[in-house]
């Protein structure tokens, strides 16, 4: 939601930013996004809003929460992550779907890894050739979702921001070929994928990458347009039947 004020109240979207916090996986690519667009107000206000967040819930409950956080962090990264405790079919990263497959760990981390590093490429050369606002909130969204190895299916619910930006922008400007289908199928794929899952495909991951490059094809449609006009061509000069005798 803090992609909403970046214009309009800078300060409003750090601190919603810096609320976002409470789930830290997905705010870690915030300060790129906020440092690559250079936001600096934005970007002091998310960091100063990320202490007192953390600093109030410390005083509120003690350090004794805090502590049991970082020793769930452990558990949850094998038993839950690597091991599948919750079921492969509730994975929906690169990793859980390549842990499924029948990769090994390190193999999962590094496939995943790959596609994070890549994700973070396209979002960062989108957030650096476009000022729509609707098109780096759908790269930062998109990104984050691709970044984290630790995403559910509840978590899919964050793609109604791109899907609705990406919407909007459409009607906006123009439509590009398959824009349509692919947005209306990614708004109801999310409600399919554990069941799917359960069949041995894990696409979840998939969404949130389709939305990305969809995302990538208009900011590089976008300038296209916007690019200086080339010159016209020669028109072929008409047919006369007199004058090619």
């Amino acid at each position: 939601s803090g992609v909403l004020y970046l214009e309009q109240s800078p300060i409003l979207a750090g601190v919603l930013f810096g609320i976002s916090s409470y789930k830290p996986q997905f705010v870690t690519l915030v300060p790129l996004f906020l440092i690559v667009t250079r936001r600096w107000r934005t970007l002091a206000v998310f960091g100063l809003s990320v202490v007192l967040l953390y600093g109030a819930s410390l005083v509120a409950f003690g350090g004794r929460t805090w502590t049991a956080f970082l020793s769930s962090l452990t558990y949850t990264q094998t038993v839950v992550l690597e091991q599948g405790g919750t079921g492969w079919a509730k994975t929906q990263s690169i990793f859980g779907a390549a842990r499924m497959s029948g990769l090994g760990i390190e193999g999962s981390y590094l496939l995943h890894g790959l596609v994070a590093v890549a994700a973070v490429a396209v979002a960062s050369w989108i957030w650096r050739h476009t000022d729509n606002i609707a098109l780096q909130g759908s790269a930062l969204i998109t990104a984050a979702l691709l970044f984290t190895p630790h995403l559910m299916p509840y978590d899919l619910v964050q793609l109604s921001l791109p899907i609705a930006w990406l919407a909007v922008d459409g009607l906006r400007s123009d439509f590009l070929p398959w824009d349509k289908n692919l947005l209306a199928l990614s708004w109801v794929y999310p409600l399919l994928t554990v069941q799917v899952a359960q069949y041995g495909v894990a696409l979840g991951w998939a969404v949130p990458l389709m939305l990305l490059l969809l995302a990538l094809r208009r900011v590089r449609y976008e300038g296209a347009i916007l690019s200086p006009a080339r010159p016209a061509p020669t028109p072929a000069r008409p047919f006369n039947p007199v004058l090619e005798r």
